[in-house]
């Protein structure tokens, strides 16, 4: 099972892929998104998500701050920027 990462900015998709696990950080902190986490909307601290993909690690660039929704098993990440 996999989750569905979608960053989006003003000019578009920044990044958009099926990971199997997600660290955001949040308002709150540094959130870990499995496949089935609850749903939640938080603001995005901005800064770099990491991410695991069929066994590989990964990092996007910095982001700017915004929101973050978990919804099912789609995050959606959206920025100013």
């Amino acid at each position: 099972m996999t989750l569905k990462l979608k960053i989006t900015g003003k000019q578009g998709i920044i990044f958009e892929g099926d990971v199997d696990f997600c660290e955001i950080p949040t308002s709150a902190g540094i959130e870990g998104i499995l496949p089935s986490h609850v749903n939640f909307i938080s603001g995005f601290a901005g800064g770099s998500v990491r991410y695991a993909a069929s066994g590989k690690t990964g990092e996007t660039a910095p982001a700017a701050p915004g929101f973050v929704e978990v919804s099912g098993d789609l995050v959606n990440i959206l920025i100013d920027s």
